[in-house]
């Protein structure tokens, strides 16, 4: 078993075109509960893929349910282990 530490940055601050800075001040309870959504969403995909045992998929299921912020974390991090696999493995060229 392995564990990925995966993390989306949100930007919640922009420049207008004056060049002014424009955007929303985030508290850190908001990010720090924002973080553990998607850490618990990201080790549920990870142990989805490990195969589950059937009080497992009724924990996601009800995780899934608590909350739609779980629902959305977890989407994003499935699409996201989908594209990751997509993405063939980088090997440097043969040196000859």
């Amino acid at each position: 078993m392995f564990r990925v530490s995966l993390k989306l940055w949100k930007i919640d601050e922009f420049e207008d075109s004056s060049g002014e800075h424009q955007g929303e001040t985030v508290a850190n309870s908001e990010d720090q509960d924002s973080d553990q959504v998607w850490h618990t969403a990201v080790e549920w995909v990870i142990r989805e893929h490990e195969s589950l045992s059937p009080v497992e998929w009724e924990e996601l299921i009800g995780w899934l349910n608590m909350n739609p912020a779980h629902r959305k974390a977890y989407d994003e991090a499935s699409r996201l282990w989908l594209i990751t696999g997509l993405v063939p493995p980088f090997e440097p060229p043969a040196e000859d």
